[in-house]
């Protein structure tokens, strides 16, 4: 792995931790860390890799400036915690129970399990029950998006608790919605339901790919932005 400092236009630098791989495009990520990331083809070399990087200095830029002014809430399994579901706060109850479970309870999300005192058991609820929360809501909304666009192709759903993206769409036309996303309001996620459903007929992020975009959601850009503002973890 290779190192560099990157100047940004607001005079500021930043950290970059460059790979090289089997990969054929080259990634660049901001994390929630503050980490920005580069993963590159192997042949592609340092030159290409510093025009890219110079090429996205203002996005670069812009990403850590979000980080830096809305910081992602830490994570954390024990009571009183904070946690999202369809963009409302909830504090986490957590109540010792022959029945393990997550529901909703006074106001609160309340973890019933066997293992109170164990960080790694309330993860595994929590997440478990966020997965089954993502299948239903997504699912629904994917029924409501799926006939305002013009012949879809077949396409799979599946759901993934994901770090870094809250969806995808492979050239087989296999969709992966982040477990994760039901944290957001009902617009972001409305907002990545169609951006994927866009993709089973655009592949890229071009002309077409955002005038059905446009046609089908005229206020994405508002969805979007809140998600990217969003003090939500990813």
């Amino acid at each position: 792995m290779k190192r560099r400092t990157l100047p940004l236009p607001d005079g500021e630098t930043a950290e970059v931790e460059i790979e090289f791989d089997l990969r054929k495009t080259i990634r660049i990520r901001v994390h929630p860390d503050g980490r920005v990331t580069v993963r590159a083809p192997r042949a592609a070399g340092m030159a290409y890799v510093e025009r890219a990087l110079k090429s996205r200095q203002q996005w670069i830029s812009r990403h850590l400036r979000k980080l830096r002014d809305n910081p992602a809430v830490p994570v954390v399994f024990k009571e009183g915690a904070i946690h999202f579901h369809l963009g409302e706060s909830y504090l986490l109850s957590i109540r010792r129970s022959a029945r393990s479970g997550v529901t909703f309870s006074e106001g609160r999300l309340l973890i019933s399990t066997t293992s109170p005192e164990d960080p790694k058991t309330l993860e595994t609820a929590l997440r478990r029950w966020y997965r089954t929360q993502a299948e239903s809501i997504i699912c629904e909304r994917l029924q409501v998006w799926r006939p305002r666009l013009p012949s879809l192709p077949d396409h799979m759903v599946r759901f993934r608790w994901m770090r870094s993206r809250w969806g995808s769409c492979s050239h087989k036309n296999s969709i992966v919605f982040n477990s994760q996303l039901v944290k957001a309001p009902l617009q972001c996620i409305d907002y990545v339901v169609v951006h994927e459903l866009c993709h089973t007929l655009h592949h890229d992020h071009g002309p077409g790919f955002k005038h059905l975009l446009d046609n089908v959601m005229p206020d994405w850009k508002t969805a979007a932005d809140l998600l990217k503002n969003l003090p939500v973890l990813l």
